[in-house]
């Protein structure tokens, strides 16, 4: 009885600190206030240009990869060789069909 009682507050005690922490917002109070960029008449043309950078790692080059996960060890791991060589199947096709809006597919 004991012991069941211990493991309904610990785990309520567990729940109530997991609601506090995501219910907790971020402090920007210390940050500092950014400065307003200063204003360019409209007939001069900026000096930077209008297009942002891409992201690092998402670089276009014109290959979409696909993931996924697998099982490759433990209780499934026999399921995951025809998983894998489906996966290349399917990969191959579309490849072969021109791909997927004309790029091709990893």
């Amino acid at each position: 009885m004991i012991r069941s009682r211990v493991r309904r507050v610990g785990a309520l005690v567990i729940g109530l600190s997991l609601v506090a922490a995501s219910c907790g917002g971020d402090d920007d109070a210390d940050a500092p206030a950014e400065e307003p960029a200063a204003e360019q008449p409209a007939d001069e043309p900026s000096e930077e240009p209008a297009e942002e950078p891409a992201a690092a790692g998402n670089a276009a080059d014109g290959v979409l990869r696909l993931g996924g996960i697998l099982p490759e060890t433990g209780n499934l791991a026999f399921l995951g060789p025809p998983e894998f060589a489906g996966a290349e199947l399917a990969v191959q096709e579309i490849n072969a069909a021109g791909g997927v809006l004309g790029n091709d597919v990893e």
